[in-house]
């Protein structure tokens, strides 16, 4: 697989440099730098083929390790994210649902003194939860319905 796309890869860097050639002409003919940039463009353009052959090769192949690079990326854009200071990852972060990444990204900030992490709710300082008189019944309800099955001999 590797000999078809290297040979795709420098036909395609031939093709466009033998196209910006004529197009152009001599490079020494040019009257000023700003006429070569196309020139240069080219040579990156050649170098990104290059670099990217093994990643191209690997995604027309349909390699399995493949989607592997791309599992990183979901962590490095959540980072990113929370050093951006969202309030999406903000928020999260209130409701104890941030990711590893969110929350070292707002560690971050807070360590750099960007902001300061928002309090949770029920931690020290926060909304208090309910106090412990105030159920709602169910236990209760449960534990009649448990009776009843007995009585029925269900349970």
């Amino acid at each position: 697989m590797y000999p078809i796309v290297v040979a795709g890869v420098f036909a395609t860097i031939t093709g466009v440099s033998r196209a910006l050639l004529a197009e152009l002409g001599d490079p020494e003919g040019a009257s000023n730098i700003g006429a070569l940039i196309p020139f240069f463009m080219m040579v990156l353009m050649a170098k990104g083929f290059i670099i990217a052959t093994p990643f191209l090769v690997r995604a027309i192949s349909g390699n399995i390790m493949m989607p592997a690079l791309s599992a990183g990326f979901g962590g490095s854009y959540a980072f990113a994210r929370g050093l951006a200071g969202s309030q999406q990852v903000y928020n999260r972060y209130a409701i104890g649902g941030a990711t590893g990444a969110e929350y070292a990204a707002l560690r971050a900030r807070q360590f750099f003194g960007v902001q300061a992490l928002p309090s949770r709710p029920n931690t020290a300082g926060g909304p208090t939860a309910a106090p412990p008189g105030d159920g709602t019944g169910t236990g209760a309800r449960m534990l009649a319905q448990l009776s009843r099955l007995g009585r029925l001999g269900r349970r």
